[in-house]
C-alpha cells in the first residue's frame, strides 16, 4: 500500500497524457496539434507509450502544459522514473461526446498498464521513497525491491474519463487529465 501512495502522483501525472483507440501505435508522435479532438488524444498516447516526452508540449493546451507534461522532462527523479516505465493500453474506447466551437469532450474507458525496468528505475524509486520518508528516516533495499516487484507483471489501473480538447494554434490540443475510474 505505500508503495501506491508514493507513486501515485507519478502514476497519475503521467496518465494525464491521455488514451487512444485500439488502432494508434507507438511510433507515429505527432509533432503539434491535431486535425480533430479525437486524434489530439490519440496524438498524446502515441507519445506516451513512445516515452517521447520531449514531444508532448506541443499536444497539450498552454494553459495545462506544465500541470499536465512539466515533471516529465525536468531530468530529476521523475523524469528517470518515466524513462524506465512502459505504458500500455488495453481495450480501449476513444470517442468524442461533444463539440462546441472551439472546445470538445472526448471519452475514453479502458486500461493503463504500467511497468518498471527494475534496473532503470531502482535509483529512481529509491530517491523518489527517500524524497516522501519522514526526516531522518532511510529507506531500505527491501521497500524499494517492494515498489519494484509491484510493478514486475504490470500495474494495470482502470481509466474512465471525459477529457477536454480545444483548439489552439490551428488545431487540436488536450487539455485535462486522464481520470482513473
Amino acid at each position: 500500500m505505500r508503495r501506491m501512495l508514493f507513486l501515485a502522483p507519478l502514476v497519475l501525472a503521467l496518465a494525464a497524457c491521455g488514451g487512444s483507440s485500439g488502432s494508434t501505435t507507438g511510433g507515429n508522435v505527432a509533432a503539434g496539434p491535431a486535425g480533430d479532438p479525437v486524434a489530439a488524444v490519440n496524438n498524446l498516447i502515441n507519445a506516451m507509450k513512445a516515452k517521447a516526452f520531449d514531444k508532448m508540449g506541443p499536444l497539450v493546451c498552454a494553459a495545462k502544459r506544465y500541470e499536465i507534461v512539466g515533471s516529465l522532462g525536468n531530468g530529476g527523479a521523475p523524469s528517470d522514473l518515466a524513462n524506465a516505465m512502459g505504458f500500455d493500453f488495453k481495450d480501449l474506447k476513444v470517442d468524442q461526446t461533444s463539440i462546441n466551437g472551439d472546445t470538445a469532450v472526448v471519452h475514453v474507458a479502458g486500461t493503463m498498464v504500467i511497468t518498471l525496468d527494475a534496473t532503470k528505475g531502482k535509483d529512481a524509486v529509491r530517491n523518489m521513497l527517500q524524497a516522501a520518508a519522514p526526516s531522518g528516516s532511510t529507506v531500505t533495499d527491501d521497500q524499494v525491491n517492494q515498489v519494484l516487484a509491484g510493478f514486475a507483471n504490470g500495474n494495470s489501473t482502470p481509466i474512465a474519463s471525459d477529457m477536454q480538447v480545444v483548439k489552439e494554434n490551428g488545431g487540436w490540443v488536450v487539455c485535462s487529465d486522464l481520470k482513473n475510474s
